[in-house]
């Protein structure tokens, strides 16, 4: 991770599945410890709406996210881009 600069901390995870048993709360839990807003995003039916919510940074409301397919996301872009520059 680069020094603190004063840019915000981003990551997003992009899955069209589900974990294979493990545990993803603790990683995520560390993340967000180290100040860095997680968004989760979920394509296709197979994804576990639960883990992409353990997983985001609150409010669930702009930081998880469900779409159909991988198409939907061009117009997602710009609203990631929104929430997340702005360090919330």
């Amino acid at each position: 991770m680069r020094p603190d600069q004063g840019i915000p901390k981003v990551t997003v995870l992009l899955t069209d599945g589900y974990s294979n048993g493990r545990a993803v709360g603790g990683p995520a839990n560390q993340l967000r410890k180290l100040g860095v807003n997680i968004f989760s995003i979920g394509v296709g039916y197979y994804v576990n709406p639960i883990e992409l919510k353990l997983i985001a940074s609150d409010p669930d409301s702009t930081h998880v996210f469900q779409m159909g397919s991988f198409n939907d996301l061009a117009g997602w872009v710009d609203k990631l881009s929104a929430v997340s520059c702005d360090g919330k």
